[in-house]
């Protein structure tokens, strides 16, 4: 609950000092000193929070006209001067945004001093920064109404022009919006940080990545200022859509894995698996849009926004998704290659984006899903197999794959494919087996095909195998939740994991023996019912009828004990299991005359 009437520390403690005001201090609000920035200070030192007074900002649901900000109206004159060097510019921008003490544009220090030639440093600074400049003051008649940020809950779509995007990716460069640091009241707006401050300056130790992601924003304006000036008018297309998963009772989903068109590739990246766009393309986000691009990060999400800078344009209009959300982005153009991953990402030339387009639109599409977070260890691991672990992140994948409106009026064999991967399996700590099967059932229930990109080839035969399990099971996604809900009691149980594979085996062998045991002992049950029913037909003494049910439901027990007896292999990854624990599994003892089994027959 968040108090509707602001006060210091009314709120408790900030999340990680993160919303000024919001910190619980020990001084009484009367007793403070009033911050000469006032509502519009983004420092975040727990000290100056506590000595400062801040009052509440005023919440803004919408991204505003720049033209009516006289801050962006002086921001506009500063950095309009000619500029030689990097000095010039950081003093232009430390005029109108408030600099952290000691902060310098390293990184792009670093960018123009190490990877740059001298011809291209020159050109940086009489081409392209002019350039982004002139970008950036087009806003005005670019945005003529203020755009309403699309918020958790609201599904929506905002769609621009890529000279519309242009310019406002030159803002978030030239750091003129004003940062706003929502949190205060009721009706908090949870959207990311959207100017390139971290970017432009970086620690020591995250400078090579960071060059290089800003080194991609660089390649991407030099190519936008070279098509403006050749007369591009830069109409192409690019849309933005919030989506909610719709309700769905996964528990009578009678589609298979079979029904899923699914392939396998070891080798090779999402966005370079379909050169022609039409798939679309998964993005392994975070809940707020974009990660850390315009910060320290620099893994799937942050690279694949990093070579398509108007994927970032998302930051400014996205607040924090739901757990039933997603976020679709279609129409964006691919500027730059890359080589390596992580700390090891380096710039890798141009671009030439050879995708479809179709209405002024490309048909590049990316749907951006977050998964959970999960940390270190065998009992977070275990962890993500609880029902509601697999519900949430089933009701995610469900919101990333559906299909769109435009879509639905086509058949099925149009539909374009879903290239995806191993999704929350890095940093968010993901078991891989797990988040595929969970993706296959996502794509069972919506009706989509499949291209995995597994990047290793170990893994794609894991994985493979797995697959041809889950077919040969050819169980139902309801009969697999329910599956797997076993699964989770039994690795409780033992507290280990078990082999996946094995044990979608082990279904598949158990399900046959089951079937042929109640063949044999069916007719045994079905005679003593048939006696039952006959003898209270006839006016037979009381309780006959009970004494053959009963006789009806040991000939099952003796059917279940004979199956939970049954010999078990050893899996990869621990000793066979006992009867005693599926029993526990289950739910029931076979042993126990209360107890109603059911038997397929």
């Amino acid at each position: 609950h968040v108090p509707e009437t602001w006060s210091p520390g009314s709120m408790g403690r900030s999340a990680r000092g993160r919303f000024p005001g919001t910190l619980k201090r020990s001084t009484p609000r009367e007793r403070m000193t009033p911050c000469k920035y006032g509502a519009d200070c983004r420092r975040t030192n727990p000290r100056h929070l506590q000595k400062f007074f801040h009052p509440p900002k005023e919440v803004k649901h919408l991204l505003f006209n720049p033209a009516d900000s006289a801050r962006w109206k002086t921001a506009m004159v500063k950095l309009s001067l000619p500029f030689s060097n990097l000095r010039e510019v950081e003093d232009a921008i430390g005029e109108y945004q408030q600099l952290e003490e000691k902060q310098s544009f390293n990184t792009l220090q670093y960018v123009l001093d190490e990877l740059f030639s001298s011809e291209e440093r020159l050109h940086f600074f009489q081409e392209v920064f002019p350039g982004i400049v002139e970008l950036a003051k087009e806003l005005p008649t670019r945005l003529s109404n203020p755009v309403p940020i699309l918020r958790a809950g609201n599904c929506g779509r905002h769609t621009f022009d890529q000279a519309t995007l242009a310019s406002l990716l030159a803002n978030m460069f030239l750091c003129t919006f004003q940062r706003q640091d929502f949190g205060l009241g009721r009706d908090c707006v949870l959207i990311g940080r959207f100017d390139f401050l971290r970017l432009l300056s970086s620690p020591d130790f995250l400078r090579g990545a960071n060059a290089n992601k800003l080194r991609c924003f660089l390649d991407y304006f030099k190519t936008i200022v070279a098509r403006k000036k050749s007369g591009d008018k830069l109409s192409n297309e690019v849309w933005f859509e919030r989506r909610s998963a719709p309700d769905i009772k996964w528990d009578e989903l009678s589609a298979t894995f079979a029904d899923v068109n699914f392939s396998m590739r070891a080798e090779g990246t999402i966005e370079d698996a379909d050169l022609t766009g039409t798939a679309w393309q998964a993005d392994f986000a975070n809940a707020y849009i974009g990660g850390g691009v315009l910060g320290r990060g620099c893994v799937q999400e942050e690279i694949r926004f990093a070579i398509s800078p108007e994927l970032c344009v998302s930051k400014l209009l996205m607040e924090r998704m739901r757990d039933d959300e997603a976020i679709l982005i279609g129409g964006s153009e691919r500027f730059c290659n890359y080589k390596g991953y992580a700390s090891g990402f380096t710039f890798d030339g141009g671009h030439a984006d050879e995708s479809a387009v179709e209405g002024g639109c490309r048909l590049t599409t990316v749907t951006c899903f977050d998964a959970m977070h999960f940390g270190p260890g065998l009992g977070s691991q275990i962890k993500q197999f609880h029902p509601s672990a697999i519900r949430r992140e089933l009701t995610k994948a469900l919101a990333a794959f559906q299909p769109t409106a435009e879509m639905e009026r086509k058949p099925r064999s149009e539909w374009p494919a879903v290239v995806t991967g191993n999704w929350g399996c890095g940093a968010f700590g993901g078991v891989v087996e797990l988040k595929f099967v969970i993706q296959l059932m996502a794509a069972a229930a919506t009706g989509r095909a499949i291209v995995y990109m597994a990047l290793d080839t170990r893994l794609a035969e894991r994985l493979q195998d797995l697959h041809s399990a889950l077919v040969d099971r050819g169980a139902t996604i309801a009969e697999t939740l329910q599956d797997l809900r076993t699964l989770f009691q039994l690795q409780h149980s033992k507290g280990e994991l078990l082999d996946m594979t094995q044990f979608f085996r082990d279904c598949a062998a158990n399900a046959e023996t089951l079937e042929r045991g109640g063949e044999e002992h069916a007719v045994v049950g079905r005679s003593a019912q048939r006696e039952g029913n006959r003898l209270a037909g006839d006016g037979g003494k009381e309780g006959d009828g009970n004494v053959c049910s009963r006789a009806a439901a040991a000939c099952l027990r003796t059917l279940a004990s004979a199956w939970l007896a049954r010999p078990k292999a050893k899996n990869k990854m621990g000793a066979a299991g006992d009867a005693g624990s599926e029993e526990a599994a289950m739910g029931f003892s076979a042993s126990d005359p209360s107890v109603e089994l059911y038997v397929p027959v």
